[in-house]
């Protein structure tokens, strides 16, 4: 049975848990529907399997960008699927959270593409934060991610001061 004639057989076994215009994981814009567990889980264990061990199946609204970094992982729930977007987001964009707050008096100051360069890394993070406040309000990661992924961009903040300091 070739790839799309097995999405259309499953995606069908699978119940719409949640059908927004914002992704489940993220709230950012949707782009089609992410499965739990993953269809290839589906179709390598087989759907018996899936009955006799009460694994649920969703389907839930989801942007490209958080389906095709859970791709074909198998996470046992939804908050598992989100917690791991949770840090995957945070190591992915490690660079744009860990660099420093300008304030607008500072990038006023700049030549026009080191300022265009700035402005657009602040419309990142502001796409970042904003992503992570929804995961965080609507999934409440807990408090254990929460450390981790700041000890990741602390850290990182840390090894670009000496790395500055450095070149001085």
């Amino acid at each position: 049975m070739n790839r799309k004639l097995k999405y259309k057989v499953y995606d069908q076994l699978y119940s719409v848990f949640h059908e927004s215009s914002k992704c489940y994981y993220c709230g950012d814009l949707v782009a089609g529907f992410d499965h739990c567990p993953p269809l290839h889980y589906t179709w390598t264990k087989g759907t018996d399997y899936l009955y006799e061990n009460r694994i649920p199946m969703y389907k839930v609204s989801c942007c490209s960008d958080c389906n095709s970094s859970l791709g074909n992982r198998f996470y046992g729930s939804l908050q598992g699927r989100a917690e791991y977007i949770y840090t995957r987001l945070h190591q992915r964009f490690l660079e744009q959270l860990a660099s420093p707050y300008w304030s607008n008096k500072e990038i006023q100051e700049l030549d026009s593409s080191l300022r265009i360069a700035i402005e657009n890394n602040e419309l990142v993070r502001g796409w970042l934060e904003r992503r992570f406040k929804w995961l965080r309000e609507v999934h409440l990661i807990p408090l254990s991610i929460k450390q981790d992924c700041l000890d990741l961009v602390l850290t990182r903040q840390y090894e670009l001061k000496n790395e500055r300091l450095k070149s001085v």
